[in-house]
């Protein structure tokens, strides 16, 4: 995400002018996303799932997860990410630039819109942190969308990306992608319940799902609240190293903090 001029998609009249052929294609896409295998192993379901967006609207590279706010002026940290054609420490390089972003921070606060915003409107803005962080990962054009997910307590966000050589996101674009995340967060819901273990509670604050690589695919907000006051310096997308090692057990008993114990089961899941 970067910190530039924000621009957000409000009218819905824009409808009118998406060719047939997206709609087509919109619609393959929505209606594939019940297709994809529901396996528990791997992160491979949103993977695929923002992947086939990009056969709707086109984009260089992406970027979706959840995103936790302990407090209000809190600043935000992301604590379960995926992404198309980033580094592997673009989460951890943006959790310290996150106060300072003030485009993420836009999509934080406009819930269900898309959100634009284009580098060059702001060329001022090239020295900054986020202006660095946007020229090392080649991000010119980004647009999000971010929604509260209510059974994790936190927030859900998906930013796609075009590079410098691209053009911009139009109001077609955004009133797609506004629709498009609202059909994934509610398919990513029920694929979440697919693959979760028998006899948990109901309660999906206090649960989090990981690969037995102890990479997180779903983590709730008790969890991650519990693994940041446990773990000092801890950058989420992954489990603590300890409590990673152990996944290799399951089932097995895990201690993540002081005042509770956790139950992890083959499924590969995890909850205070």
């Amino acid at each position: 995400m970067s910190d530039t001029h924000m621009n957000n998609n409000n009218s819905k009249a824009c409808g009118s002018a998406v060719d047939a052929r997206v709609l087509q294609r919109f619609s393959h896409e929505v209606l594939g996303l019940a297709e994809i295998p529901r396996c528990p192993a791997s992160r491979s379901w949103l993977h695929e799932a923002v992947q086939g967006f990009a056969n709707v609207v086109s984009f260089d590279t992406a970027w979706w997860g959840q995103v936790y706010v302990s407090a209000q002026d809190a600043p935000a940290k992301n604590l379960m990410h995926g992404s198309l054609g980033l580094s592997p420490s673009f989460a951890e390089e943006w959790n310290d630039i996150s106060t300072l972003d003030r485009f993420a921070n836009a999509s934080i606060s406009r819930l269900g819109q898309a959100v634009r915003e284009c580098q060059g409107d702001c060329p001022e803005e090239a020295k900054t942190a986020v202006g660095a962080f946007c020229e090392r990962h080649d991000i010119y054009h980004s647009m999000a969308v971010t929604l509260d997910f209510p059974p994790s307590g936190m927030l859900f966000f998906v930013s796609i990306n075009r590079g410098k050589s691209r053009f911009g996101f139009d109001d077609v674009d955004a009133l797609l992608m506004e629709e498009f995340v609202r059909h994934l967060a509610r398919c990513w819901k029920a694929y979440l319940m697919a693959v979760r273990s028998d006899g948990m509670s109901n309660d999906w604050d206090d649960y989090a799902l990981s690969s037995r690589k102890g990479e997180l695919l779903y983590i709730g907000r008790e969890v991650g609240a519990a693994l940041n006051e446990e773990y000092a310096g801890w950058q989420g997308s992954r489990l603590p190293d300890n409590l990673s090692d152990m996944l290799g057990h399951a089932p097995c008993t895990l201690s993540p903090e002081a005042g509770g114990e956790s139950w992890c089961s083959p499924a590969v899941s995890w909850s205070p």
